[in-house]
């Protein structure tokens, strides 16, 4: 799980203003580690906005909704969502989802993908594991290169 490079912001409690815990708008970004709430929205990014929480998001309320994307806006979790039973998982656009009403093709690999066409929420997959490269690392590149170069140095040297 990644971490925000400047240190964590978590986010829990109440927002009585908003009935929102993490709420951003016209074309603002956030990010921040954990999120709790017992607000209408936990985290909801509204009008081409976006935002990203490094860690979890976790419902409190069963009557409530743990994210949502809106208007053109994206929503990235790179934890896991909490809900009580009864609660909403995720609203895009106008539409509710369950954890299981993620599509069928990703448009990031690694996350399940919840979308209307319009907005985005992407939750990571646990179970997800990345291809293996041919060279994981920069050494096995390197070490691949010496090898290629004395084995075509030994052909040349075969020729005189």
């Amino acid at each position: 799980m990644n971490n925000p490079a400047n240190g964590q912001f978590n986010v829990s409690g109440l927002a009585y203003a908003s009935n929102r815990s993490v709420n951003v708008s016209q074309g603002s970004k956030a990010q921040v580690t954990n999120v709790t709430s017992s607000e209408t929205f936990a985290v909801i990014a509204m009008y081409d906005s976006e935002i990203e929480v490094y860690g979890n998001v976790t419902q409190t309320d069963a009557a409530m909704i743990g994210a949502r994307a809106y208007v053109n806006s994206k929503v990235t979790i790179e934890g896991t969502i909490t809900i009580p039973a009864g609660g909403t998982y995720i609203s895009v656009g106008a539409a509710d989802k369950t954890q299981a009403d993620y599509e069928a093709t990703t448009s990031k690999a690694g996350y399940f993908t919840y979308t209307d066409g319009f907005c985005t929420v992407w939750v990571k997959d646990p179970s997800y594991v990345p291809p293996k490269t041919i060279f994981s690392t920069r050494y096995e590149a390197t070490f691949l290169n010496w090898i290629l170069f004395f084995l075509g140095f030994g052909f040349i040297w075969m020729w005189f």
